[in-house]
Formats: C-alpha cells, structure tokens, sequence
C-alpha cells in the first residue's frame, strides 16, 4: 500500500487529498483549507496587485511619520527663537501674513534689515520648504539625473547665473507679472530647488542679519542651520534585509557591483556563450579565447555582438554569436576609464588570499568606499587620504560613478570558492564549477541520498519575515499546520509521495518557442537601436527615455490626444509625460501595451479616465479625428489599438499573469520544505491535472453532487448539447452556477494530483514537446490512466468531496503585547505595551456640523447626548432630572411621570424642545461624480447646478477637466472650486480625538465588530446580546480586561460569543453533543454555515441583532440564496449550536449558545 499526500495551492487556499493506494482497497479523504484575505487585499489580487498585507498601511504611517517629524522640527525652530528672543509669542510666530509680506520680507533679508519678528516668519517658510536633497548613492553626476533633478540643477543654474536667491527670485517674478498681468499668476509652492540652493539662501540672510541684531550671532550659525533647521537623520541600515546564500547560508549575498562577483559573473557568461557560423553549426569559446575575451571585457562595460566578434577576431560577414551583448566588468571599466589601465591593482581581485589580506586589497578597499559612502565630499577626501597615488581630480570622478545597487544570488564566501574554478580550462560551464567547489547547484538528491535522508517527525513553521513576502509565509504556515496534522493523524500518517500541482503551463512546443524567440530579438534590436538614436540627440539612455522614444515613433510623432506634433527638443521635458491608458486606479497594468505619451496638460484633465472616455468630453469631432490618428499610426498593434478605444465597461476582470507567478512561488517554496518529510515529492503542471481531470471524468463531479439540493429549489435549467457528430443531447444543469462557487473546487484538484502519476506527467511533457495536439477524444492509453480503474477514482472522489467539511484559518487576536523603545534625557526606556491586530476603524476622517431638527422634539425622544439641545437653560433643566431620577429621558419623561412631576423651566411646564441633529461631513474633490444634492453650502449647490445645466446635464462634461475650464466659486473668477464639503452617508461615526478646547473634532467609522456576545438577564431571565467592536475589544485588552467579558457591568454572565467565520449549525434535529458528534460529515454539511457579519438591527439593540451567515461551501459572498445564506435579525433566531473545526475538517468542539 502506497499513501500519497495531493496539494492544490493557492494564495487563499489549500485543497488537499490523501490516498491510500491499495487496488480495489484504496482509500480517499479529502478537505480544503481557507486563508481568507481581506476585501482590500482581495481586490488588489484580483486586480493582479502584488499583495503586501501591510504595505498600505505601512505608507500611509510612513506619510504620518514625515508629518510628525517635520512638525517637531517646527517645534524646535519655535522653541529656540522663543528662547533666542525672537518674538514674544507663538502665536505671533504663526500669525498669518498677508499677501506677498513674507516673500517681500525673505527677499530683503539678504541686502536689508528686517525685524527679528519677520525674520523668523522667513525662516519658519524655509522650514516649509527646505530643497531637495538626495543620497550619493542615489543621486551622483549626470547618469543618474532623472528629469526632475535635471529642472531642479536648471533652476539652480538661474539662480547662480543671475546671482540672486530664491526669495528674490519669486518676488522678481510676481513683480513682472503684476506688471504685465497678461499669463497665468505665477505659482511657486510647488517649485522645489536643491538643498544648496536653500542653505545658501539662508547663509546669505544671517550674514546680513547678524548685521542688525546682537541676538544673531556666529556662534549659533552652526548650530541654527545643522541641528535645527536643516538637520536630516541618516537613513537606517537595512543590511538585515539582504538575502542570505543558498550555499552558505550563514553568509548574506554579494553587492552586484562588488569586484568579486562582477569577474565571476564574466567568468560565467563566457562559459555559456557561443559562437555561430552562419552558413550553420555553433560551438563554445575556446580556452584561448576566453582568457582573451575576459581581458577585453575588464575594460568595456557593454559590447555589443560586432566589437565581441572584433575581439575574437572573427568576421561578421561569416559568423554571429548567441547574445546581442555580453556584460563586461562594469567596475574595473568605470576605475580604469578614469585612472587609466596601468594601475591594475584598483581592478585586479585575487581571490585566493584569506582574510583580511583580501579585503586590504587595493580594488576591494577602493570598492568598499565606493559602495559605502553617502556623502560626496567626505568620499573624496576619504579616496585621497587611503590611496596618495590618487589625484583630487581623478577622486571626484571616482565619487561621481554609480554603480549597481542590486544583489547577486551568492554570497562572497561561495564566489570565491567557485571563481578558480569556473576560470580553469577543465570545467565547461557553471554547474560543473559549483560541484568542483562542493556545492550542489540544483539541490537535487540521488535515489541513495533519499533513501538515507533521516525524516522530520513534523515542519517547523516558517518565521516571521523570513521569506520577506507575507501572503507566501501566511500560506506555507498553513501548509505547516496541515501536513503536521496528517502526520499526527492516526488515520493518515506519513505520505510516501507528495504531489504538488504548479500552477504554470506545460512548455511550449517548437513553434512557439521559435516564434517568442523573434519577437525577443526583434524588441531587443529596437532597443539598440533607439539607443544610438538617444546618443547622437545628446540623451541619456536610460529606460524612461527608450520608452518615451519608442511610444514617440509608434503614434508618427504626434499626441494622440490632440493631433498636435511633438517636437524632439521637448519630447524629454516636463512638457510631456509617459501615459497610462487606461489608469491604474481601474486596472493595474503597467506595461508597454497601456502606455502612450501625450502633453503633462493632457495628462492632468484626463485624471482617472480611460482615453476614449476622455475623448468624449471633447466632443464628437474630436472623437473622429482620434480615430483617424490611432488608425493613421502604423506602429500602435492591434491591442494597443483596443485599449484606446476602450471605455469603463470594456476593462475584463479576472486574473492576470502576475498571481500565477506568486502561486508558482508558493509551490516552489513547498516542495522545498516538504522534501523534509517525504522522500518523493513531485510537482505537477496545473494543465496537466486540468487534462487528467476532463479524462478521468471528474470534471463535472461538484456539479453532479450539488444537483440535488438546486433541484429541489428549481434552480435549474435544461440545455442543448450540440455534438461533434450532430446529434444533440438535453441535459438539465445548475442554472447560474459554476465550480468556482464551491470551496471544493480545490480539493477535487488535489485529489487529481493525487492520482496522478509521474509518468502521466512526462508523456503528456512529451506530448507538447513534439507539437502535437491533447488527445481528448478518450482514446484509450495506458500512459493516461489513473492507478486503479477510473470508475472506482470516481467513486472515491465523489465520497470524499460529500464528507469535506471547510476548515477556515482562525481570526487573528484583537491585540498582542509589543515590546517598545524610547530614548529619554536619562537613556534608553524599554517595555512592553497592547498593539491592535486589525483595523479599528474605517480610514475616512468625517467632520461634524451641527443641525437643526425641523420640528422640536417631545422629552421622551431627545437625543441621548444632551448637548444636542438648542437651549443652553433647559438643558440644564433636563440634565438635573435625568441625574437625580437615574434614569433615560425615555423612562423619565412618561407621560404619567410628567403629570405626576411636570419638568419646570421659568415656571411653565416643558412639553417639547428644540434640538439638533449632528451630521457627518467630508471633503471631496470635484469631479463627475458629485452629488449636488449632498453639498452642504446652498450658494454652492446653485453654482454647481448651473454648471451642471450648462452642459446640458452632462456631469462628465461639466465637471471634468476643471485645470483648464475650472469652476468659479466668485463672480471675479479669483477661487477656483477644487474640493467641496459634503454630507456623509455615516449615521454611526463616534469620536476619535478632542481639540484643546476639548470638543470633539475628528470623527471615524468603525463598522469592524469583533463579536457578538449573548447575556443572560438576571431579572428577566432572557437572553440580550452585545455588538462589541474591535475598538472597544483592544481598549479593553489595553486597560487590563479581556476582550470578552465573562460578566458585563450589570453582572449577568456570558452564555456564549459569535465572532467572524466561527461556524454554526442551522435546523439540526440533535438535540445533544454526542448525537452531533454520531452524524457523519456528509450529514452535517447541509446545516453548517459560517458566521458572515455582526451587527444590530435598527430596531432594538438589546434583542435586534442583524447577522449573516453563509454555508461552508459557498464561496461568494453575494448570493442571496436561502441555501447559502442566512440572515437573522433578533437573538432568539440565532443557532443553538457553535462548532469548531480543526485543520483537516475535523469537528473538534461544540458548545451551546444558550438559545
């Protein structure tokens, strides 16, 4: 008997099918695990988004982070020149300036004196913007300049060329224009210069200040301008985030740049290269030759085929080679086009001495302060000062070279071992090197070495930023937990085989790898070839600019948008801009077919449009001549062509090539770590499994099994089979249902894996290999049977999939203890405190205004919140009788109770009170999709209703391209109408913080509830629930508590919780523990439903309840069916039974709820 363990894997799933493979005695169970994500991370991975399940959050801390720092840096600024005398207050700091006074003020303070008051008004608009400034290793010399360095250096190029500061050059500005108001009002907020600019700017204004004022001194220049002003913390080391080596896996990877591994690299490219006659035949590089062509290499960075075929000296009229480039040894190329290649001790590595005497070498210790340094001018002197024979001159070029900021594969370590090696004549290639240094290259095993491998008694799971990608570790931990189970499982046990099915296709046959083989060399000679035309126009041959290139040529030169010419000498300015087609707000696509360029002016009023939407808003004719210039445009192919023509509902959902390679990624990862605890483990193609299946008749099985209970519903339907042979055949389906809408799904792919064998496999491999088509007429062969005859496959697999009960990963905890840091006066201070573990609320921040109710409302209905009462007076009133009765205004104010004790305000009876209603608002930008009925500002509602009635209703029209037709929120067109204030759809949204006044001012949503929890009243004897949020949940934890109350405040003891995807059981006829547990997992499927969302009802908080729960199966979330969902809205309808179920599908625990 043979046991075999099939795993489907997913990025949100686990299906898995164990066999026990004995003939006709064969056994089968099955089950799926589900890892839910998130609706966020769920759309993005639909959207093909690579998923980071922290990486929004992690922005939008990093955006607050930048906010508090430069708010603290304010702090310190105002905190000195308070103490420096500078102004009497903060508040007359801050004061607001009107117009143009400070820009006036920050241009004389370089020639004239102004008051310290003013002065520090000046600094505090430094502060605001202090330049740009960038690290050596990411911003040296012209190689690296992007465009928006290079208008940044042109804009400090004006400022040194009419020798004035920025201050004087804005108010030069505005000055000309007011002289001539003829152009658009100058705008400098958003013009950023460099650092040097500024600091210059501001050495120039205290030099002439400490002129005027003895409270300026020299003294505290340095340290004004370096610690509190313009001090910038250095970047935190991230070295603990470097790969380690897959031979030396006590080492981390080698820089690409290091001289090590750029001569191994060289070293490795040669032995795989080849040189091709063109009348036919190929052969590798001699030993001669490699030597020869490794000596060339060191001083060429990337020859192309015609000088590799000159340093061979061979002829290109008779022979090719198999790369259109090779890449030379970028370092030792960039050193000696500078120092010249007499001094071959700053290029030459000896690899063969040990320790520190290889790092002393000269070329290492060059490369170390190349790689290392941050700052240009300590570099230089640092170059000078360890290498004399080195010129000044010659260390400022050193200092400007950019080199590869990437990482190799391996580390310094296993390079070494492996470099003398792959240099010698008697290894051909790489593999055979890695072996002379002891290394296995493809981590292969023999069959001997399997079968003296000693096996793990179970996985230990993968830790925590390990693999560096969360969504795979959350799943290969889920892999943990599920093979640990089946070894555990005395009904399982170890697998003797592992199948895992990789979701990639078979390769492709002769045809088509020939015909992708064209299309890489045909795109790779444009490259080259737009790259010379770059060298002689004087441009970078950067990336960025081959696409603006290429997108140029490929629309004949004009903007597709306007029909207008782009000239070349603009084509790489701001002017102009790389476009996406359709934008990444509705789809994340970022390659070459989505993308065109077009004028930045263009690119601004199309916003969040498709282009043909955009077209629209111009009108009909634009439409047409937009046609005319995409079919005009020869370059633009056929699904570039589409795309631009495509509106919003022509955008296909689904999935796209990048979710494939992530789930490759966890197969691969998992056959890795499962080799751990079987000796075979064999990965299978995802086509190959989607073949045995249709062939082993599986492949309407879930169909078949659901049936019966869509039947019963009349969600049915007949159709018409039309056979090859013209026969027709009526068969009754599922209506409106697909395969994918049973969690099952993945487990019937894992028992196909299961069952299918290696040599399936291979044939069908084989089968691709030599162009020829699938059979799947049902011809029969031995190479595609399963290992025991199909119908008893059938049998097994239906039984299993009827007994597969849902296993859902657990919800993460509401807080865990984090430990903590903080640097004091004193020192370090350390501890330990809660940290929420979800969302706790939605991201919207709301407003609030306050409104007044159309009619007063009787006392037994105001709002509980008193200070929603008009009348300061009878407020007071009402809030000494709530207190001193102890009781709601709804019990306190009964009608008998007033006839009794009438409430009194200046000796007449209250009957009625005028009040407010609070509303929740937000801050929108305007666009097509306002709502002009929900704009709080009447005025405003009249302006934008004639707007609206100005383009004949059409919202699209009237309120898209507001950049160069803006909307005027004043008659003399000074205020242009950006964002407006809105009423929000919240009703529920509760105080997040107070203002210093300590009135409520921030407002959030949490609709994130963590639990439902069941109380019995001791008084009444019935049960009442509680909706607790996460919120509440981590405040709880916070102060001490649980988040689950055993005893709530009125001392009445907690009957049971729900809390999300928890299970149920709905209309089951036990009436005890033991009778549950005696029902088979085929029995208890019907009625096990998963806890969906928690709420309560609008109607009674104490018994309404609004809760939704979906069956086990079921994978939408939208079908509204009674056999998939269950919506209850008062606790005596919820479910006498809660379920838990363990990793293999497994009942483990039942509790009552108490109902």
């Amino acid at each position: 008997m043979k046991k075999i363990l099939g795993l489907d894997l997913g990025t949100a799933s686990i299906g898995w099918a164990f066999l026990n493979l004995d003939g006709d005695n064969s056994e089968l169970k099955a089950g799926v695990r589900i890892i839910p994500l998130n609706q966020e991370d769920k759309a993005a991975f639909e959207k093909g988004q690579s998923i980071t399940l922290n990486a929004d959050r992690r922005l939008k801390r990093g955006a607050r982070k930048t906010l508090d720092r430069w708010q603290m840096r304010r702090e310190n600024l105002i905190n000195w020149m308070l103490k420096h005398n500078w102004a009497k207050s903060r508040e007359e700091l801050l004061l607001p300036s009107s117009g143009w006074s400070t820009f006036n003020n920050r241009s004389k303070a370089v020639t004239e004196k102004i008051s310290l008051l003013e002065l520090g008004q000046v600094i505090l608009r430094l502060n605001k913007n202090r330049g740009f400034k960038s690290n050596r290793k990411t911003d040296s010399g012209e190689e690296n300049s992007t465009d928006y360095k290079k208008q940044i250096a042109g804009r400090d190029n004006e400022l040194v060329e009419k020798g004035l500061t920025i201050g004087q050059i804005f108010v030069q500005e505005r000055d000309a224009w007011l002289a001539n108001p003829e152009g658009p009002e100058p705008h400098f907020n958003s013009r950023t210069y460099s650092r040097a600019s500024v600091v210059a700017e501001f050495e120039a204004i205290w030099s002439e200040q400490m002129k005027h004022h003895s409270e300026i001194t020299e003294a505290d220049r340095k340290e004004f301008r370096d610690y509190v002003l313009f001090y910038q913390r250095p970047l935190k080391s991230q070295k603990h985030l470097i790969g380690k080596c897959p031979f030396e896996t006590s080492r981390r990877v080698a820089p690409r740049s290091s001289p090590v591994f750029q001569e191994f690299r060289l070293w490795q490219d040669l032995k795989h290269f080849r040189v091709i006659e063109k009348n036919g035949g190929s052969r590798p590089l001699t030993y001669d030759e490699q030597i020869s062509l490794s000596t060339e290499l060191r001083s060429v960075s990337f020859p192309n085929k015609t000088k590799i075929l000159r340093f061979l000296g061979l002829s290109t009229a008779q022979f090719t080679v198999s790369v259109e480039k090779l890449i030379g040894n970028i370092f030792s190329s960039k050193v000696e086009k500078i120092i010249g290649d007499d001094r071959l001790e700053f290029v030459e590595v000896d690899c063969t001495l040990d320790g520190n005497e290889f790092d002393k070498q000269p070329s290492m210790q060059l490369w170390h302060l190349l790689y290392s340094s941050e700052d240009h001018d300590h570099l230089v002197n640092s170059i000078v000062k360890r290498f004399p024979e080195i010129t000044e001159e010659e260390a400022e070029d050193l200092a400007n070279i950019k080199l590869p900021d990437d990482h190799a594969r391996l580390s310094h370590k296993a390079i070494r071992k492996i470099l003398p090696f792959i240099r010698s004549e008697e290894c051909p290639d790489y593999f055979s090197a890695c072996a002379s240094a002891g290394y296995n290259h493809s981590f292969s095993e023999t069959k001997e070495e399997r079968e003296k491998k000693v096996l793990k008694e179970k996985l230990e799971p993968i830790l925590r930023n390990s693999l560096r990608n969360p969504v795979v570790e959350k799943v290969l931990n889920q892999v943990v937990n599920l093979v640990n189970a089946i070894l555990e499982d005395e009904n399982l046990g170890r697998p003797d085989e592992i199948h895992i099915e990789l979701a990639r296709d078979l390769k492709n046959c002769a045809k088509k790898r020939k015909s992708i083989t064209k299309n890489n060399r045909d795109n790779e000679a444009n490259r080259l070839k737009v790259k010379g035309e770059l060298e002689k126009l004087g441009q970078r041959t950067t990336r960025s600019n081959i696409l603006r290139y290429q997108l140029w040529e490929e629309c004949d030169r004009i903007s597709l948008y306007t029909g207008n010419p782009i000239p070349i000498s603009k084509l790489f300015t701001y002017d102009y801009e790389i476009e996406h087609i359709i934008p990444q707000a509705l789809i994340f696509d970022d390659g070459y077919l989505n993308k065109t360029i077009s004028e930045r002016s263009e690119n601004l009023a199309k916003g969040s449009t498709t282009a043909m939407e955009y077209m629209q808003t111009k009108g009909e004719a634009a439409v047409d001549a937009y046609e005319a210039r995409i079919r005009r445009a020869k370059g633009i192919s056929k699904p570039k062509a589409d795309k631009l023509r495509w509106l919003r509902g022509d955008i296909p959902d689904g999935f796209i090539e990048r979710q494939l390679k992530e789930t490759q990624y966890i197969a691969k990862m998992s056959y890795s770590l499962l080799k751990d605890i079987s000796r075979e483990v064999i990965p299978m193609a995802g086509s190959v499994t989607a073949y045995l299946r249709r062939r082993w008749g599986l492949e309407d099985m879930l169909s078949q099994i659901n049936f019966p209970r869509y039947d019963a519903i009349g969600q049915t339907k007949e159709i018409t089979i039309n056979h090859k042979d013209g026969s027709q055949e009526q068969k009754i389906i599922v209506d409106d249902w697909s395969k994918r809408d049973d969690h099952r799904h993945h487990a019937m792919d894992a028992i196909t894996v299961a069952f299918a064998s290696y040599r399936n496999f291979q044939y069908l491999n084989t089968l691709s290999g030599r162009d020829l088509e699938i059979d799947d007429s049902g011809e029969k062969d031995a190479a595609l049977s399963p290992p025991i005859s199909k119908s008893l496959v059938r049998k097994l697999s239906k039984d299993a999939m009827e007994n597969i009960l849902i296993s859902r990963k657990a919800g993460k905890r509401s807080s865990v203890w984090s430990k903590y840091q903080s640097k004091t006066k004193t020192g370090k201070h350390s501890g330990k405190h809660r940290i929420p573990r979800g969302q706790l609320h939605l991201e919207t921040v709301y407003g609030s205004r306050l409104r007044h109710l159309p009619s007063p409302s009787i006392l037994s209905k105001i709002p509980e919140d008193l200070s929603l009462i008009v009348e300061p007076a009878i407020r007071e009133v009402i809030k000494e009788r709530l207190e001193s009765d102890g009781l709601t205004a709804k019990k306190a104010f009964t009608t008998g109770r007033l006839k009794k004790n009438p409430l009194l305000f200046n000796d007449r009876p209250i009957e009625t009170v005028a009040c407010y209603e609070r509303i929740f608002v937000i801050r929108k930008p305007l666009d097509e999709t306002v709502k002009i009925e929900k704009v709080l500002d009447k005025g405003l509602q009249r302006i934008l209703q004639a707007r609206l009635e100005e383009f004949d209703n059409n919202k699209k029209k009237a309120f898209t391209n507001l950049e160069n037709n803006p909307v005027w929120a004043d008659r003399s067109k000074t205020k242009a109408l950006k964002r407006i204030t809105i009423q929000a759809h919240t009703k529920t949204a509760k105080p997040l913080r107070r203002n210093a006044s300590d009135d409520n001012i921030d407002f959030v949503d949490y609709q994130n509830n963590h639990h439902l929890a069941l109380y019995l009243d001791d008084e009444s004897g019935k049960p009442y629930s509680e909706v607790v949020s996460l919120m509440d949940a981590v405040h709880r934890e916070q102060e001490g508590g649980t988040a689950i109350r055993k005893v709530d405040s009125r001392g009445n003891k907690l009957l049971s919780t729900l809390a999300g995807d928890e299970y149920v059981l709905f209309d089951i006829e036990a009436e005890s523990k033991e009778e549950i547990l005696g029902l088979s997992s085929s029995e208890i499927s019907p009625h096990l439903f998963r806890v969906q969302n928690l709420g309560y009802s609008n109607n009674d908080k104490k018994i309404g309840v609004d809760c939704s729960f979906r069956h086990h199966l079921e994978t939408s979330i939208n079908h509204q069916s009674q056999l998939t969902l269950q919506r209850i809205r008062s606790i005596n309808n919820l479910p006498s039974w809660k379920v838990r179920i363990n990793v293999l599908g497994q009942i483990v625990h039942i509790e009552s709820t108490g109902i």
